[in-house]
């Protein structure tokens, strides 16, 4: 859920609270049913706690099939791939140094769980998007030929984010 969304629904819990007090304090200007005021209370902290929940369950997906493709030395031949790839793909700054293939798929499985929401979601859909071999095109299994998994997924992710 985007933040401007929970902000809303924060505007709303406040507005309906101020309904009910007003309700209670002088019922002769306005009356509300506290019942169903307080149904739509819950109803609205079950959207933000399910949101929480898909989110847990979002990082928790990416967390679990990533080290399985950013260990495939088929994918990432070089270690500079697993750099390229988490630099311009999750938009963070790869720490300088010389680091093993262990380290720098640690840190950018660190990195990930440090990422807003929405990002994540939108990386983990093109991701499987992006795996899926129906996706693919017959002229884009010919490029994928051609050009590193790298090289791909960045014009596949790129193209993925505008068509969004």
């Amino acid at each position: 859920m985007k933040d401007e969304v929970k902000n809303v629904i924060y505007i709303v819990l406040d507005i309906l609270d101020s309904l009910a007090k007003t309700s209670r304090e002088t019922p002769e200007f306005i009356k509300v049913n506290e019942n169903i005021l307080k149904d739509i209370k819950n109803e609205l902290f079950e959207l933000l706690k399910n949101d929480k929940q898909k989110t847990q369950n979002t990082m928790t997906e990416l967390i679990g099939i990533l080290p399985t493709i950013l260990v495939d030395k088929r994918k990432f031949p070089k270690n500079e791939d697993l750099i390229k790839f988490a630099e311009k793909s999750l938009n963070f700054k790869f720490p300088k140094g010389n680091k093993s293939r262990s380290e720098i798929i640690g840190i950018i499985i660190v990195e990930i769980s440090k990422k807003d929401d929405n990002s994540i979601e939108v990386f983990l859909k093109a991701l499987k998007e992006f795996l899926k071999e129906d996706s693919t095109t017959h002229e884009e299994k010919i490029r994928i030929k051609q050009k590193s998994f790298v090289d791909t997924w960045l014009e596949f992710f790129d193209r993925y984010k505008g068509d969004r």
